[in-house]
């Protein structure tokens, strides 16, 4: 990943309330309660950022060429963008806070 992109990145998800940031799977991921709401990787064709937008918002984005239904967890709401293009940053900002909002309420019972 860009060093530049990953700074910025890293400035904006560390900025929320009990983010904190580790490495797995070889890659940089941004977790709140212990569960990731931000990541980075290089699946897809090249680096992207992947977050959680819920299934309804990712039917949206999917008819953008530059996401991609995150491998793995795609069928829980994530996407990834890829970053080898420009990045619209309010955009994607929006986009991971609101994955940071929703992982890091409690789940129902």
């Amino acid at each position: 990943m860009d060093a530049h992109i990953l700074k910025r990145l890293r400035a904006f998800c560390l900025a929320f309330p009990d983010a904190h940031e580790t490495d797995t799977w070889g890659h940089v991921q941004f977790r709140v309660r212990n569960k990731i709401f931000c990541g980075t990787g290089d699946m897809g064709g090249g680096d992207s950022i992947s977050m959680k937008v819920g299934l309804p918002m990712q039917g949206v984005l999917l008819q953008d060429p530059r996401f991609f239904s995150s491998p793995f967890v795609g069928q829980h709401g994530w996407v990834s963008l890829r970053v080898d293009a420009p990045i619209d940053w309010p955009h994607l900002e929006a986009l991971i806070e609101g994955s940071y909002e929703m992982i890091r309420r409690p789940r129902r019972k």
